[in-house]
């Protein structure tokens, strides 16, 4: 009977150190898991198990020094201290590699640091051990904007290149983010590049085909390459998102007044015009130009004589230009000589012969002026070429013509 006794606690021992041993283990794989509250749970069983352990204790100290050092690194992250809680952070991970907090927790002071390309580093890799982490999906899509937002200041330096490149990085963080296509697809378009702009508008489109303002860009890109239709064809998908798009219907009209089909330059402008309550475009001034190609002078002086115009753009060359051309055009030579010396005084230093070639045409008045002023107005017109033929003909064939 003594024996059997002596037998049974030997083996209850044995049993306790082999129970103890499997926590101990049980407690290191749930470490390197990344579940530390387990880790304590289990490394505290296997020294209630055998107290004299001295391994479960060092372990057991090794996972309160993890706790320690995760509450000192969340400490430094609240006094701004980010460089001290990256290190601390760190030190966890090499003892702890998958440990949630810690590869947050230095994620987070990178993205504190604007350091957005470390940070989402860490965030990635937490999303790997697991998807479902809210806080580290919450800060990955955060930093995937700050890192997007920060290339304004590269283009402010006139980087442009790296910029594109960095809006390029940026998309390989989140391949949805169609404003990064965008902004890579205008700074081509500042560079003159348009068919490269136009291929990341429609990337940009292919994300999201529902925003009339990338719409209206890429209509920009067809209209400077000269692809007409297809910029009319844009700009009106632009419209079709946003009926009061007022700076597409502009655009519209600028192309078909530059085709010299002025009924639909002026129903597009006039449209531009009903949205534009804060005149932030030049629609009058185009109407206006639109007016004075078919000979509807005085719908041009009703139109600019309006009170948003006329204080709108009253220091505005063109605006006295089209003015003087349509009083000449009704023969009004005083308010055309007027509306002729305005342009000058507005025009400065710039080599325009527009407000002269006026100037001389109301100062002949159809044969009734000062054929001197005239002549004179006219030869200070040909300094621009693009009324030198102009101003040569009304010389030739208006002032001297023969009798």
């Amino acid at each position: 009977m003594k024996n059997f006794i002596i037998i049974l606690l030997t083996y209850s021992a044995l049993y306790a150190q082999t129970s103890a041993v499997a926590l101990y283990e049980e407690s290191q794989k749930a470490l390197l898991q990344g579940n530390l509250n387990l880790a304590k749970d289990k490394i505290l069983a296997a020294i209630d198990s055998d107290k004299s352990n001295e391994d479960f204790r060092n372990f057991e100290k090794k996972i309160r020094n993890i706790g320690n050092k995760l509450t000192n690194g969340n400490r430094s992250i609240q006094d701004r201290r980010f460089d001290e809680a990256i290190l601390t952070f760190n030190e966890v991970i090499s003892e702890a590699p998958n440990l949630l907090p810690a590869i947050h927790g230095a994620g987070k002071a990178h993205y504190y640091k604007k350091e957005f390309i470390e940070a989402l580093g860490y965030f990635k890799k937490a999303l790997d051990i697991d998807s479902s982490y809210v806080k580290a999906k919450t800060d990955y899509k955060n930093s995937v904007i700050g890192y997007y937002k920060s290339i304004a200041s590269i283009k402010s330096k006139g980087e442009m290149d790296k910029a594109i490149e960095m809006y390029d990085n940026v998309l390989s963080y989140d391949p949805k983010l169609y404003q990064a296509h965008y902004q890579a697809g205008r700074i081509y378009q500042q560079k003159g590049n348009h068919s490269e702009a136009i291929k990341r508008f429609d990337k940009a489109l292919l994300i999201d085909k529902n925003q009339p303002k990338i719409l209206f860009q890429k209509g920009r890109s067809f209209k400077a390459i000269g692809d007409f239709d297809n910029a009319i064809q844009t700009f009106e998908q632009a419209i079709g998102l946003d009926e009061k798009y007022y700076i597409a219907y502009k655009n519209i009209g600028d192309i078909y007044l530059d085709q010299k089909n002025y009924p639909e330059a002026i129903q597009a402008l006039n449209s531009a015009i009903k949205y534009d309550n804060k005149l932030k475009t030049a629609s009058y001034l185009s109407l206006a130009n639109a007016y004075n190609g078919q000979n509807s002078f005085a719908k041009t002086i009703d139109l600019l004589n309006q009170d948003d115009p006329a204080n709108k753009f009253d220091n505005n060359l063109y605006y006295w230009f089209h003015l003087a051309s349509a009083y000449n055009g009704v023969q009004d030579c005083a308010n055309a000589i007027s509306a002729s010396e305005k342009v000058i005084e507005n025009q400065g230093r710039k080599n325009f012969g527009g407000g002269f070639y006026q100037l001389g045409v109301a100062q002949w008045c159809n044969g009734n002026g000062d054929k001197a002023k005239s002549e004179n107005s006219m030869k200070r017109a040909k300094i621009d070429r693009n009324f030198r033929d102009n101003a040569e003909y009304f010389i030739t064939y208006e002032i001297n013509a023969p009798n």
